[in-house]
């Protein structure tokens, strides 16, 4: 780092993550899938084109970081060589879990693929023509006929050597929906699933199943089987990130105000440890330690003989004012 001029940056000083930050975190994570931008740090952006953005709403930028670069969400020591999933396999089983917990099904549910945009570099990233998502991650998903609600779903990651003799979409239904054996409930799926054995076996645990094609044909006139236009899952994940974030329903988005509006006088302070120089890092990609800084805006800045941050970034254009109240 020495021999080509660049330092390492820094985020400013590890504290502990607490269930309603990690919560924001999760809620920003979902708010930048909906509203892209070319890269991260376009989110806190005053520049004109940027400065709506609701990023700053959720947290700092440095503190955004500073937990993408430490959050782990695996276990090292119960992870499996085997699983493709090992570095997620606690938020997919901790989802799938909360998913069954909080919803009762109605009657009738359905079991069928779904596929989830990703761009990522995966081993298991599938094609199907059919689908409004061509390329992506499939989901077996089992989901309520009324509500669209989903209870239960499972990655597909290829083949595994565990499959049963009886097929893959015999151990789709009976893995998905055994939550569910003798309940009562009816199961519609389309061909890919359907077999003479998984219809016996699902009888004998008081479960019926049906082909949804050959239903609709045979009840073209039901509206009940056209979903309902008033579902969008784009509405429900606006109001799962607001729910995340505690964000107010009438919460205006928070611009950022002229420096010399935020800061209409100095109040200096000293802190116990030194911290990174806002303005010489933003200025020159530096990193300079003081106990020096403002109360008003709590950003840290050189007071020294050399350099004079403090009043530099709180000065008036035009203005010669170089004393500080409360400091020599």
């Amino acid at each position: 780092a020495a021999a080509t001029g660049h330092t390492k940056p820094s985020y400013g000083t590890w504290t502990d993550l607490h269930e309603e930050e990690l919560l924001k975190f999760v809620g920003l994570l979902m708010y930048m899938s909906l509203v892209q931008a070319p890269n991260a740090e376009l989110y806190w952006s005053s520049k004109q084109l940027f400065h709506g953005l609701w990023a700053r709403a959720f947290m700092p930028i440095n503190r955004y970081k500073i937990i993408q670069a430490f959050l782990k969400i695996s276990n090292p020591e119960t992870e499996r060589a085997d699983d493709k999933l090992k570095k997620v396999r606690f938020v997919h089983d901790f989802l799938r879990m909360k998913c069954m917990k909080f919803w009762q099904p109605h009657e009738c549910i359905s079991v069928d693929e779904r596929m989830v945009k990703n761009k990522g570099r995966y081993g298991f990233r599938q094609y199907i023509k059919d689908k409004p998502t061509k390329w992506g991650m499939k989901l077996w998903v089992v989901a309520d006929s009324i509500t669209g609600y989903t209870y239960n779903f499972d990655v597909y990651t290829g083949k595994d050597a565990a499959r049963s003799t009886q097929g893959l979409g015999y151990d789709v239904v009976y893995k998905l929906c055994r939550s569910i054996f003798q309940q009562g409930y009816r199961i519609f799926m389309d061909n890919f699933y359907t077999s003479f054995h998984l219809f016996v076996d699902l009888l004998k645990v008081k479960t019926l199943a049906r082909l949804f094609q050959e239903y609709r044909r045979q009840h073209q006139d039901i509206p009940e089987l056209v979903r309902p236009k008033r579902y969008s899952q784009l509405d429900f994940t606006i109001e799962l990130i607001k729910e995340l974030a505690n964000f107010d329903k009438d919460i205006q988005v928070p611009l950022l105000d002229n420096r010399s509006k935020k800061c209409s006088q100095i109040v200096p302070g000293l802190r116990k440890n030194s911290k990174n120089c806002v303005r010489c890092y933003r200025i020159r990609k530096v990193e300079k330690k003081s106990k020096v800084f403002c109360q008003i805006c709590k950003k840290s800045f050189c007071f020294n003989q050399i350099r004079n941050c403090l009043v530099d970034e709180h000065s008036v254009p035009g203005s010669d004012e170089r004393s500080v109240p409360g400091l020599p």
